[in-house]
């Protein structure tokens, strides 16, 4: 297995130099063809042009770290192509605890979530459509929990 790791990265460190040196040669050939022509070509080195490309790739992160904002913010984005599971509804107890609504099918599940265990809290009996506020979700929890409480005792 070692033997394999070391010719992997060896095969790795190969590819890495022949990608290299077919860089090099195409800048040298580039330098080439302008000194026969007599064009003056801009040092790829220079400010500005290091300008550009630091430039573009601060884009692209600023770009990437929008894109990731939205779809944390934005309700609909992070649940798209569900199929026969939603997430009715949530409730945060702690950073690393909630209590979710969940729809299988016509079922609804209320789940309690922590960072080690999923649980069922309850099975709902009717669907519970997705309430406007956090308050009246608690609201109907409560009273799920009053009702599942005078059920058991």
């Amino acid at each position: 297995m070692n033997a394999s790791r070391n010719y992997n990265e060896q095969k790795r460190f190969c590819d890495l130099c022949g990608r290299v040196s077919i860089l090099f040669s195409c800048l040298n050939t580039r330098f080439a063809e302008a000194a026969e022509t007599g064009r003056q070509i801009a040092d790829p080195l220079s400010a500005s042009a290091l300008g550009q490309v630091i430039t573009g790739l601060l884009l692209v992160i600023v770009i990437i770290f929008v894109i990731t904002w939205v779809i944390r913010r934005v309700p609909g984005l992070q649940n798209m192509g569900q199929g026969t599971i939603r997430i009715i509804d949530s409730l945060p107890l702690s950073q690393r605890e909630r209590i979710l609504l969940v729809q299988i099918n016509r079922q609804q599940l209320l789940l309690g979530v922590t960072s080690q265990h999923i649980s069922t809290l309850h099975v709902l009996d009717e669907p519970v459509e997705k309430t406007t506020s956090q308050k009246e979700m608690a609201n109907r929890l409560v009273k799920a929990f009053s009702n599942r409480r005078g059920q058991a005792s």
